[in-house]
């Protein structure tokens, strides 16, 4: 009786409230749409609200964290409370030093472009926009009733949040790579795939298609100390039990150091190579002596994380000539025919091409709330369990336990010799 009672007043906490149409923020639509399947506020600071009297013996520059208690502490019986209307909130910085910021305004339109879709699905949306860069009173909380809460974005906001979010609820970081730290101590759910899972894809990919008749070269810059991401590749390779070499030099060396490549490649199988740097110079011209390898009638692969195509010093074409194998927590492919719909439909409603942030913006939000219409307001407890790949990234999620989660999903991406680029997951 007293465990029913408790479940049911979990419910009414968590009931949604709604908030007021805006069918213009749909650039191109005649009329407003329907109401009965996507309400729309559009964004707006948030009004100071009066702060509400502490609890006795609660001092006020420190407020009660709730970060680590879920409502899920409760009761470990799954309840498949599904609201008819899902509550949606953005917490996100439209503003930033006085001036719109563009590619939180890129983020919000690719939202508001999946709240449409999935409003033509079907499905019932209040959608609450907020910008996280008005400060407010400790106690004023925009989301106490929202099903789904995307934001804020950077690291700093995300933990002031925690202190105030409610029971149960759980923050989603859409953007910040370095906002995964927070998921190990506190209710945060990162949905972009943090590097080193890219680092642990790129060697998981590169295990995978290792034969007896290869070689493993790992290649790293002399007299410079190994950073994070370095030391966090060789010590995945250390873990992988395959045997390696290593090539060591200076970028000084890059026209004597040829030989070196050479003497450590077979010919009977493929050279594999891990390049441990994040200097765009030193990286370059490692590729570069790779590819060389290639008119030597030698094969060659070459496993990175994303962080190599982001170096424009690197022609696109050296990167096919050495067979590059990329992990990416990012890659659009505009050959999909979901991709060329969205930039059609992307171009009609905002006349203007989506970005990054645009795609990012659109897979997040059609994700959670594609799970929260599956599984109800306590989606959370299924979310190990939901796989999902969007327009941009995938998902697929860990559970820190006690904590939050971590998107582990990355995509494989080959640069061919045909160049040719390929998706292959």
């Amino acid at each position: 009786m007293r465990r029913g009672l408790l479940i049911a007043m979990t419910i009414l906490c968590l009931a949604p409230s709604c908030a007021s149409a805006q069918w213009y923020l749909f650039p191109g639509t005649k009329s407003r749409p329907d109401s009965s399947t996507v309400t729309v506020s559009e964004p707006r600071q948030q009004q100071p609200a009066e702060t509400q009297p502490l609890p006795e013996g609660t001092e006020a520059d420190e407020p009660r964290d709730s970060s680590r208690f879920s409502i899920f502490d409760l009761f470990d019986i799954f309840t498949p409370d599904i609201p008819e209307r899902v509550a949606l909130t953005l917490l996100l910085p439209f503003n930033t030093g006085g001036t719109v910021n563009a590619n939180m305004m890129d983020f919000y339109s690719g939202a508001l472009l999946a709240v449409r879709d999935l409003g033509n699905e079907g499905v019932k949306i209040d959608l609450n926009s907020v910008d996280e860069t008005v400060k407010r009173p400790i106690f004023s909380n925009p989301f106490i009733q929202s099903d789904v809460v995307i934001g804020p974005v950077s690291t700093d906001d995300l933990r002031q949040e925690l202190h105030h979010c409610p029971a149960g609820k759980y923050l989603i970081s859409p953007l910040e790579p370095k906002a995964a730290a927070l998921a190990d101590s506190a209710r945060v759910i990162q949905a972009p795939a943090p590097w080193e899972c890219q680092a642990s894809e790129s060697i998981r990919w590169l295990q995978e298609e290792f034969t007896p008749s290869d070689k493993l070269v790992l290649v790293v810059e002399k007299n410079v100390e190994l950073n994070e991401s370095g030391r966090y590749l060789k010590a995945l390779l250390d873990e992988s039990g395959i045997p390696y070499a290593t090539i060591s030099y200076g970028i000084l060396q890059g026209m004597s150091i040829a030989s070196s490549f050479t003497a450590s490649s077979t010919r009977t199988g493929t050279t594999r190579f891990v390049i441990a740097s994040d200097n765009e110079a030193f990286v370059g011209d490692a590729i570069r002596n790779i590819g060389m390898l290639k008119h030597r009638n030698l094969d060659v692969a070459v496993y990175s994380t994303s962080k190599i195509r982001s170096f424009s010093t690197i022609e696109t074409e050296d990167l096919h000539n050495v067979n590059l194998r990329v992990a990416a927590s990012y890659y659009i492919d505009y050959t999909d025919p979901a991709v060329k719909q969205f930039i059609l439909a992307y171009r009609a409603l905002f006349h203007t091409e989506p970005g990054a942030f645009a795609f990012s913006g659109y897979d997040t939000t059609r994700y959670f709330v594609d799970i929260c219409t599956k599984y109800g307001r306590m989606w959370p407890m299924k979310l190990e369990e939901y796989g999902g790949r969007g327009l941009q990234s995938s998902f697929r999620f860990r559970n820190i336990p006690g904590a939050g989660f971590v998107n582990q999903a990355v995509r494989r991406i080959i640069y061919a010799p045909d160049y040719t680029i390929t998706v292959v997951n």
